[in-house]
């Protein structure tokens, strides 16, 4: 973790997001099960179709802020 408050900030948000994506598998799976139970397989997929939309908006802004982050490496 970095010394200095603004980037320990950023660090801490980057190590969520990372965390979120590895992660986000876990209440997807509760949610989808949950939906399955309650109103059938219908709303389970569509809680599945929705989370994997989620997650591969969080995928692909992980992605761009490692990007990101190689290039601000490489120019520094």
């Amino acid at each position: 973790m970095p010394a200095d408050p603004v980037k320990a900030v950023f660090w801490f948000l980057y190590w969520l997001l990372r965390l979120m994506v590895r992660l986000y598998w876990l209440p997807l799976l509760v949610g989808v099960i949950y939906e399955s139970l309650l109103n059938g397989l219908i709303g389970g997929g569509i809680t599945l179709l929705v989370g994997l939309a989620f997650w591969v908006v969080l995928l692909a802004v992980l992605r761009v802020i490692d990007l990101l982050r190689g290039v601000a490496h490489v120019l520094a």
